[in-house]
């Protein structure tokens, strides 16, 4: 799998690794990350149903060494991998776990608030909000690698894919066709 296409100028000047580099660059390292939880509240001013979105900032969490290694290697494996050509996919690398022990809360009052929350990622640079982290892979190039919230429903036309790959042993199984 590529991970960046475009013209013979545009190759030359950049690598075939761009969306992992980019990536690795802004989350794969040990400085602690923000963490918060998500807060759903109806919108009298929108339609029956829908509901606008904030997110509270609790503190911070660093990614283990551990779970670096594991999307790293993740990863190698998709840049090896040969998707087909005419389908697209949404291949989870990694979920993560964000329990309050692994947390370094701003606050008494950050930890107190966050109890029964489920607690996820807060990507400031890109929005990206979640605690599983997905690539999505187009005509066997990795196109963007993203945030999901493991606790929302999920669908290939949420992610405008043809195919979910939740199960990374089907990668490595070879049984993604």
């Amino acid at each position: 799998m590529k991970l960046y296409q475009g013209t013979e100028i545009d190759e030359a000047a950049m690598t075939d690794h761009v969306a992992f580099d980019r990536f690795e660059r802004r989350f794969l390292n040990l400085s602690p990350k923000p963490v918060g939880f998500e807060n759903r509240q109806q919108s009298q001013n929108n339609r029956i149903g829908y509901s606008e979105v904030e997110y509270t900032k609790v503190g911070t969490r660093s990614i283990r060494q551990d779970e670096i290694n594991e999307i790293k290697r993740r990863m190698d494996i998709l840049r090896n991998y040969k998707f087909p050509l005419n389908k697209s996919y949404a291949v989870k690398l990694y979920d993560f776990m964000i329990t309050p022990d692994t947390v370094d809360f701003d606050s008494e009052e950050s930890k107190q608030i966050s109890k029964n929350k489920t607690l996820i990622f807060l990507d400031e640079e890109t929005y990206s909000h979640g605690n599983v982290v997905y690539i999505i892979i187009r005509n066997n190039m990795g196109i963007t690698i993203f945030f999901a919230k493991g606790y929302m429903p999920i669908d290939a036309s949420k992610f405008k894919v043809d195919t979910i790959v939740k199960d990374f042993d089907k990668i490595l199984q070879k049984k993604i066709y």
